[in-house]
């Protein structure tokens, strides 16, 4: 892993929104104050990474979408949150178009101050790492089902790769319900040298 300091260090606060409707709550998942969830997909006209290799750029949902150049070190810091009931989950991320380093984990809230330097310089590569559930403040009871602790910081992972693959490509949680519920970013890497395969139909 490249022990270097990062071109960049992209930092991610996932955690719950609840919005009070007609019949109780609803639930999404926001990532630094966006949410690129189900229902937010389905009005897209057609599929952003169309629009984008052809000059389109105003489908870019801008509000969770990370710009990365050629060649960066980039580090992705993923931050975990009590959820509603009070509890704190894990959640296994997923990156698409490259394998990354884990570069450390921790406790609690993410501090840049202090998390620089990498736990270890031996991880094999991978495209998908556990963001654990480390610790929570136990607090008051939860009045109408909503944790006062709703938010809270729990833990976080960060990962570390180069920006060697042009395109747009997915970081998300690999559990499918949290997907769809808007746990999950862009990355528009390179754009300019994006290119597109057309395979043969025979």
């Amino acid at each position: 892993m490249p022990t270097r300091a990062p071109d960049q260090e992209i930092y991610l606060d996932n955690y719950v929104v609840v919005t009070p409707t007609d019949i109780g709550v609803r639930l999404r998942y926001a990532v630094n104050n966006g949410s690129l969830d189900e229902e937010r997909l389905a009005e897209a006209p057609r599929g952003i990474i169309y629009d984008v290799y052809n000059g389109i750029l105003s489908s870019i949902p801008y509000d969770v979408t990370y710009s990365l150049n050629q060649g960066e070190l980039v580090d992705i810091v993923i931050q975990n949150t009590v959820l509603p009931s009070g509890l704190c989950e894990e959640h296994p991320f997923h990156l698409h178009g490259h394998y990354f380093w884990i570069h450390s984990q921790g406790t609690g809230q993410y501090n840049p101050a202090v998390n620089q330097q990498p736990d270890s310089l031996t991880y094999a590569m991978r495209d998908t790492t556990q963001l654990y559930a480390t610790d929570y403040i136990d607090g008051p009871e939860a009045t109408a089902g909503i944790s006062p602790n709703l938010g809270k910081p729990c833990g976080w992972t960060k990962i570390r790769y180069l920006a060697t693959n042009p395109g747009l490509w997915l970081l998300h949680c690999h559990i499918g319900s949290h997907a769809f519920l808007g746990m999950l970013v862009l990355f528009a890497e390179d754009i300019p040298h994006m290119r597109m395969t057309h395979y043969s139909q025979n």
